[in-house]
């Protein structure tokens, strides 16, 4: 284990525009149930990031960026910025267990953000939240037989059926809807309801 963080510590650094990266080939370890504070920096992977049942908490006054070539699977995701602080997502970004809310903004931009089959959303409000301007989206995947007032992943569309849905797959957007004309606008916000049985 000495060995491993003084690689770490060798191969991680702090660039002039406050971001950690990991260089590629290395592997950032997070231990148990470690918290990995980010205050006021953002994060660039083009390693390998084993978040175990870590947490990484992005905190502080400044907006920052998650990016680079690596896939990122993180457990536990927490968004604690002054209110207006963005955290932007710059490479499609999963977590296995949730994404809690205390302040700041998370922007998707382009990105989707995939809590798979277990992950969920905590906390959203009005005033700490997920948006994106472009075509961003978080998606859950959920088993669904015969659900009453689901709410899988906690993305707000309770779903009600008398029937075995399967897999199914929500998607939330977060840009303006047209009507069948293209006229019209709507909140910010859609979802794409895809089950796998669809009777």
């Amino acid at each position: 284990m000495k060995i491993l963080l003084i690689n770490i510590a060798v191969f991680i650094c702090l660039h002039a525009s406050a971001q950690v990266y990991i260089a590629p080939s290395t592997h950032f370890v997070v231990v148990g149930n470690a918290q990995v504070t980010m205050q006021d920096v953002g994060l660039l992977s083009e390693g390998v990031v084993h978040a175990g049942n870590g947490t990484f908490r992005f905190s502080g006054t400044s907006d920052v960026n998650i990016g680079g070539s690596a896939p990122m699977l993180l457990n536990d995701f927490h968004l604690n910025k002054t209110s207006s602080a963005i955290v932007s997502i710059l490479q499609n970004l999963s977590v296995s267990n949730r994404v809690i809310f205390e302040g700041g903004l998370l922007n998707l931009g382009v990105r989707n953000l995939d809590l798979g089959t277990t992950g969920s959303l905590v906390n959203e409000s009005e005033v700490s939240r997920i948006y994106s301007n472009e075509s961003g989206e978080v998606v859950a995947r959920r088993t669904l037989n015969a659900p009453q007032q689901e709410n899988p992943g906690a993305l707000g569309a309770f779903i009600t059926s008398s029937e075995d849905m399967g897999e199914v797959i929500i998607k939330r957007g977060h840009l303006s809807q047209t009507n069948g004309n293209g006229q019209g606008n709507s909140i910010l916000r859609y979802y794409e309801i895809v089950p796998a049985n669809n009777n």
